[in-house]
């Protein structure tokens, strides 16, 4: 014989609906639904563990709702450091790096971007900005050429607009990078 606890738990499910979370606002977030309603939905629990592209099933009230599971990821984008991991985004085909020419963007942010997006195999899409500073804009690309080189080298990296002709894979000195290359050459060869 079936647990009285086991049917009602089926029901409750059952009543859940289906959603997608397109923003994400501290403690609550907002979900559209199917049909292209949005609602704004608050999770169960103290802690959210909803990032945006997260699909979800929540239970309406009145006029909110309680996100109640968060279906399974293909992949999660996230930035960690020494002190704590903080979730962007999940179910992603690409991402989208935006850097400028001038002020400097920081090669080393350029990395850990590309190494999260390699690490859950997103396609990273680098798009270099402010091409009108024609001085600035070359300063920019020739600090890019080994990292062009490595990319092309190793990973579905996509560059807006296209690179020049470059150098050979990891001609750069720079450390992270060099340690950033040969990770991704190691992960390409396993593939």
């Amino acid at each position: 014989m079936a647990k009285p606890g086991a049917a009602r738990s089926a029901a409750d499910t059952s009543a859940l609906r289906e959603g997608l979370v397109i923003a994400s606002y501290g403690r609550h977030c907002l979900v559209e639904l199917p049909d292209g309603e949005r609602v704004i939905c608050h999770p169960r629990g103290k802690k959210s563990q909803t990032v945006v592209g997260d699909r979800v099933r929540w239970k309406p009230s009145e006029d909110e709702g309680t996100i109640e599971k968060v279906d399974p990821r293909r992949n999660l984008f996230y930035r960690q450091d020494e002190i704590r991991t903080k979730s962007f985004a999940a179910n992603l085909d690409q991402v989208l790096i935006l850097i400028a020419a001038e002020p400097e963007f920081s090669e080393h942010q350029l990395a850990r971007a590309l190494i999260a997006a390699e690490a859950e195999r997103i396609t990273p899409i680098i798009a270099l900005n402010k091409s009108d500073l024609v001085e600035p804009f070359e300063r920019a690309w020739a600090r890019l050429r080994p990292t062009v080189a490595c990319t092309t080298a190793c990973c579905r990296c996509r560059w807006w607009p296209p690179p020049r002709p470059i150098a050979p894979p990891c001609s750069s000195s720079c450390t992270a990078r060099r340690r950033w290359c040969w990770a991704l050459q190691a992960r390409a060869r396993a593939r």
